[in-house]
């Protein structure tokens, strides 16, 4: 019996050993299966900027290097005025290992500047060049889209050194990048004027050193420096005959703002090639940033009220000059009244109803549509100078229109029905 009892006790044992071995083993198992809770971490989107390459510009009116060095900086430095939160400025060396062996960074332009463009990863490629046109420094810069190839937009300027280049390129930079963010357009305006600085000029009756600033202020000082102001350079000038086409939108909405006339001609002679016969051709608004560019500088130009009234209700020949510091000016084309005065025919309104209104409307275009702008009344004298269907456009001097004829500065134009217009005086 004590051995029995003995071999069923270790038995026992055994068999617990054995247990306990396993139930280690399975929680040993079970604690290494278990995965370890992965870190949390947050990421944050990232907004790609568009990359701008401004290439140097090309030499090829044999300016000296740092110069044009200088003139480029000047590009790039406008560039840099872009919100940096969308755009960052490309340096030199970037562009410059992704060009071809042998070729030069000043050189490449046209399909070169695009590619090249394309390679570096850059949205936009600015390239442009100096050349010398009789005795004056002409440049040109034009901005590319990389991804589609298009040129979104140029620009021209002209000066007879590079100093005077100077402030013109600053600002064509400004009006440029302006097709990225019109914000610029405001730069343009506090934009400092460049005095030249003529050396070594004598002034008469003065025995001392003297130097003039631009604001007249006079005081000693040891150069011998005299400032003059600076006589702003002319962009373009053309002429244009302004008629009732250039007094609507092409959908057909009337347009009454002397200044949104000039430029709708600008739209109908480059785009949709509505043109009279009068009209020149000019090489600075064929797009339309440009054009828009002319308005707002229009919009900060005064216009004297009897050129404005006659681009509202006649039709005269102007002649408008931009400057490269952003001034307009826009006058008669003296031959305009030479030729008024000696086509235009005299008549006399009668015929009006005595007991309705007793007046005739003198309308901006020949159409019952156009504001009218003055009243004429019975027996003025008026001279006639085109006929449109039953329209005719007429000028005179006084509201009563008693005084005819009269010069184109100092009449008064627009359009009448034709029915009240009778007795041609003889």
């Amino acid at each position: 019996m004590s051995r029995v009892y003995y071999f069923v006790v270790c038995l026992s044992m055994f068999g617990c050993a054995v247990a306990t071995q396993q139930t280690q083993q399975v929680k040993s198992t079970k604690t290494q299966e278990l995965p370890k809770p992965a870190l949390k971490t947050e990421t944050k989107a990232v907004v790609e900027k568009d990359r701008i390459a401004v290439i140097g510009l090309k030499n090829k009116a044999g300016v000296k290097q740092n110069e044009l060095n200088y003139l480029s900086d000047i590009l790039r430095d406008v560039a840099s005025k872009l919100p940096n939160q969308k755009y960052s400025v490309m340096t030199e060396d970037n562009i410059q290992v992704m060009l071809p062996p042998e070729t030069k960074l000043e050189d490449c332009e046209g399909v070169c500047a695009v590619t090249t463009g394309r390679n570096v990863g850059a949205h936009w490629v600015l390239v442009g060049s100096v050349v010398r046109f009789g005795k004056s420094l002409r440049v040109t810069i034009r901005l590319h889209h990389t991804a589609s190839g298009e040129v979104r937009g140029s620009e021209q300027l002209k000066g007879n050194t590079v100093e005077d280049l100077e402030f013109p390129l600053k600002q064509a930079g400004f009006r440029l990048f302006s097709v990225l963010d019109p914000t610029l357009l405001e730069l343009v305006k506090t934009e400092p004027k460049i005095p030249q600085v003529v050396k070594n000029e004598k002034l008469p009756n003065s025995t001392k050193n003297v130097v003039i600033s631009a604001s007249s202020t006079v005081s000693e000082q040891e150069p011998q420096v005299h400032v003059k102001p600076v006589a702003s350079n002319l962009l373009v000038t053309y002429v244009a005959r302004i008629s009732e086409q250039d007094k609507q939108t092409s959908n057909g909405k009337l347009i009454s703002n002397a200044k949104y006339i000039i430029t709708q001609d600008r739209a109908n002679v480059h785009r949709f090639d509505i043109k009279d016969p009068e009209d020149q051709i000019d090489t600075e608004f064929g797009e339309r940033t440009r054009r828009r560019w002319l308005t707002q500088r229009l919009m900060a130009t005064t216009i004297s009220s009897s050129v404005a009234k006659q681009i509202q209700s006649g039709n005269p020949l102007i002649r408008v000059s931009v400057f490269n510091n952003g001034k307009v000016k826009v006058e008669l084309e003296k031959s305009a009244s030479q030729s008024n005065e000696s086509t235009c025919k005299l008549a006399r309104v009668i015929g009006l109803d005595q007991s309705g209104d007793n007046f005739l409307s003198v309308r901006q275009g020949p159409s019952s549509r156009y504001l009218e702008v003055n009243r004429l009344y019975a027996n003025a004298v008026v001279c006639v100078s085109e006929k449109r269907k039953k329209w005719y456009a007429i000028s005179y001097q006084s509201k009563s229109g008693r005084t005819a004829p009269c010069s184109t500065e100092k009449c008064n134009t627009g359009w009448v029905f034709g029915k009240y217009i009778m007795n041609v005086v003889q």
